[in-house]
C-alpha cells in the first residue's frame, strides 16, 4: 500500500514539473488554466498581434515581472496595438481594461514559458497617454509620447526620444539617453552613463557609477532654465555643455569638463582632471589627483569672480583677463624628488618666495613656493594650491 502512495506522489510531481531550486524554493511550471481559467495570453493561438481601444489621455500600465524589454511608440490612433518581438511563445502577457485605461502584465508563477525576458513587447499607443512601466530585466524605449511617464527597469537601458510632459524614470544598471524632448523631471541609473541632449525643461540626470553629460538644456522660451545644473556620480566623468545658471558637479572618480558656465562653478573630483573652457563668475575646483585648467571671463560685472583652485597632485592653469582686479595668493608645495622640477609661471608680476627648510608637518618633507600680488586695484580673491605640479597664471585667451 505504501508503494502505491509513493508511486502516486511521484506521478503528481512529474506531471506538474515541480523542481527544487538552488535557493530551496520551488519553481512551478504548471499549466495555467488548472488554477486560473480566465488567464489567457494575448498571443495564445499563435496570434502575432492584438489591438484594443484606448482614448487620448488615458493610462497605460505595463508590468513585466518576469522581465523583457518594453518599446512604446506613439501614433495617431485611439487604440493600443501589442506585438511580441522575439517569439510569441515567450511573451505570455494579458491585457485588461481598468477604470482609467489598460493594463498589460505577466504572471511569473503560473507561466507556461518561464524565460526571464529575452523578448521585446512592442506597443503602439495614442500619442497622448500616461505611462506606468516596470520590467525586471530589459530595456525601456519610448518615442513620440506625451503625458505623465513613470517607469523602472531592474537591468536595462532607457532610450527616450521625442517626449513631452513629466517624467520619472530609473534603471538599476543601464545607460540612459534622453534627447529631443520637452520634459520636466528626473532620470537616474545606479551604474550606467547618462546623456541628456537637446531638451527643453527642468530635467535632472543622476548616475551612481557612470558618466553624465548635458548638452543644450533650455526652457520653453529657448533660455536658460534658471536653475543650477547639479550632477553627482560615484565613479564616472561629468560633461556639461552649457550651465547658464551655474554648475555644482561632483564625481568620486572621473574627469569634469564644462564648456561654458555663468554665475558660478563648483567642481570636485576625487581622482581626475577638471577643465572649464569658460566661466563668467566665481569658481571653486578641487581634485585629489589631476590637472586643473580654467578660463575666467569677466563680463558679468554684477557677479563676484573669486577663484579657488586646489590640486593635490597636478598642474593648475588659470587664464584671466589682462585688466582683471585681483588679490593673488598662490601656494606650490613640492617634495624632495620634485625639487627644481616645478614652479609658478606667470604673465603677471608676482612676488615669489621659496622656503629654505623642509617642512615635515604633512608627512613627507616639503618646501613651498609662494606667489602673491595685488593687481589692477585688487578686489577678487585668486587662491591656487597644488602639490608637485606647475602653476600657470596666464593672460586670457
Amino acid at each position: 500500500m505504501k508503494k502505491i502512495f509513493i508511486y502516486a506522489g511521484l506521478l503528481i510531481i512529474t506531471s506538474f514539473n515541480i523542481y527544487p531550486s538552488s535557493l530551496g524554493s520551488l519553481y512551478y511550471n504548471v499549466p495555467v488554466n488548472i488554477f486560473f481559467n480566465n488567464y489567457k495570453s494575448v498571443f495564445d493561438d499563435n496570434n502575432e498581434e492584438a489591438e484594443y481601444k484606448l482614448s487620448l489621455g488615458k493610462n497605460l500600465e505595463v508590468n513585466l515581472i518576469d522581465g523583457g524589454s518594453i518599446k512604446i511608440i506613439g501614433w495617431d490612433k485611439e487604440s493600443v496595438k501589442v506585438l511580441c518581438k522575439g517569439g510569441i511563445n515567450k511573451c505570455n502577457v494579458k491585457v485588461e481594461e481598468t477604470s482609467d485605461g489598460l493594463k498589460i502584465s505577466q504572471d511569473i508563477i503560473f507561466k507556461r514559458h518561464h524565460n526571464h525576458g529575452g523578448f521585446v513587447l512592442e506597443v503602439y499607443a495614442p500619442g497622448k497617454v500616461n505611462l506606468q512601466l516596470q520590467t525586471n530585466g530589459g530595456d525601456i524605449l519610448l518615442d513620440k509620447i506625451e503625458g505623465e511617464i513613470v517607469g523602472k527597469t531592474m537591468g536595462g537601458d532607457l532610450n527616450l526620444n521625442n517626449l513631452k510632459g513629466n517624467i520619472s524614470l530609473e534603471t538599476m544598471g543601464g545607460d540612459i539617453s534622453l534627447k529631443n524632448s520637452f520634459v520636466d523631471g528626473i532620470v537616474s541609473t545606479m551604474g550606467g552613463d547618462v546623456v541628456i541632449a537637446d531638451v527643453v525643461g527642468e530635467i535632472k540626470g543622476k548616475s551612481m557609477g557612470g558618466d553624465v553629460s548635458y548638452k543644450n538644456i533650455t526652457n520653453k522660451k529657448g533660455e536658460s532654465t534658471g536653475k543650477q545644473i547639479i550632477i553627482s556620480t560615484m565613479g564616472g566623468d561629468l560633461n556639461v555643455d552649457d550651465a547658464l545658471a551655474g554648475a555644482d558637479v561632483h564625481t568620486m572618480g572621473g574627469d569634469i569638463i564644462i564648456r561654458s558656465a555663468k554665475k558660478f562653478v563648483k567642481a570636485k573630483t576625487m581622482g581626475g582632471e577638471i577643465k572649464v573652457d569658460e566661466v563668467d563668475g566665481w569658481i571653486e575646483a578641487t581634485t585629489m589627483g589631476g590637472d586643473i585648467s580654467v578660463n575666467l571671463l569677466n563680463t558679468l560685472k554684477d557677479e563676484k569672480h573669486d577663484v579657488n583652485l586646489k590640486s593635490l597632485g597636478g598642474d593648475v592653469t588659470l587664464y584671466i583677463p589682462e585688466n582683471f582686479p585681483m588679490d593673488v595668493d598662490i601656494t606650490l608645495a613640492f617634495t624632495k624628488d620634485h625639487e627644481g622640477d616645478v614652479d609658478i609661471i606667470s604673465d603677471f608680476n608676482l612676488t615669489k618666495e621659496t622656503t629654505k627648510e623642509w617642512d615635515r608637518s604633512n608627512g613627507s618633507a616639503r618646501k613651498y613656493i609662494y606667489g602673491k600680488a595685488q593687481l589692477n586695484g585688487s578686489g577678487n580673491k585668486v587662491i591656487i594650491e597644488t602639490v608637485n605640479g606647475n602653476i600657470y597664471l596666464k593672460k586670457g585667451k
